[in-house]
């Protein structure tokens, strides 16, 4: 008794006991960083999405759920901040209090294929390529860094070529309109890797940043912001009634294409 299932932020789908899920804590935006544009306006990550399995409780389970393989103590304190409690007796399971962004796998998979707004020329044609552009862009920037770490024997001279060479964190990131706390740690933490020569380290602050960079692309096209998901709604999932609205906004969307033509 007690369980409940969590709400799809992107579909509305529902999110039941062992459904593959991305889950990720999110907070408030403070008041000096509030904005009225980006997906991030409202709220912003206080870890990077994490992949499992939901089980029924508001918790998430799986591999990748497992706090060690974040490898971020900048994620660990923030989790903290966020009231996370871990229990360290189940290496696989993962119990929040907080707010939280919820979204189905299948659902995070199927929005690789999105269409983008500015998709013109060479530009990315869909959410997927624009993730993966954005992933060869970080890679330039951290090869440049280990080539500096490699080429300067003076420490000093290292890290003074190291910073002063870099552009902002919401540059290198792809994140432009977020709060710069969450994308200047996950710099700050990129750039110790890059120092240390942590391959393993640059991965995971890597993968986490164009976690991020997905969520916020999906919810700029789908015209979403942002905020922790719903557990209300009908127990047996509300799937009539989102079908039902689905097939409305298909005929809306053919009455624009009709209207309109489609683009190229």
């Amino acid at each position: 008794m007690g369980c409940w299932s969590e709400s799809c932020a992107i579909s509305g789908l529902e999110i039941g006991a062992y459904c593959e899920a991305v889950v990720m804590v999110v907070k408030p935006v403070s008041e000096d960083a509030y904005t009225e544009y980006g997906s991030f306006s409202r709220f912003v990550p206080v870890c990077p999405p994490t992949f499992g399995v939901y089980s029924d409780y508001g918790d998430i389970e799986g591999e990748d759920a497992r706090p060690e393989q974040l490898d971020s103590k900048f994620f660990l304190d923030q989790l903290e901040k966020a009231r996370r409690i871990y229990d360290p007796n189940k290496t696989d399971h993962m119990e929040y209090m907080g707010q939280f962004w919820w979204c189905r796998k299948d659902v995070w998979d199927y929005c690789d294929a999105l269409p983008l707004e500015f998709s013109y020329g060479d530009n990315p044609k869909t959410i997927g390529e624009a993730v993966e552009k954005q992933r060869i862009n970080i890679k330039k920037y951290v090869d440049v860094q280990l080539d500096i770490q490699n080429s300067v024997d003076d420490e000093e001279g290292k890290l003074r070529r190291l910073f002063r060479s870099i552009s902002s964190a919401r540059d290198i990131f792809g994140l432009g309109h977020i709060d710069g706390n969450f994308v200047i740690g996950l710099k700050q933490k990129l750039d110790f890797a890059i120092e240390q020569g942590d391959l393993e380290t640059i991965n995971n602050v890597v993968e986490s940043a164009l976690r991020v960079l997905k969520v916020s692309l999906m919810c700029y096209e789908l015209r979403k912001i942002v905020c922790p998901s719903t557990r209300a709604g009908p127990q047996h999932g509300g799937y009539e009634a989102i079908l039902s609205l689905n097939k409305f906004t298909l005929a809306k969307c053919q009455e624009y294409f009709a209207e309109y033509g489609e683009e190229d």
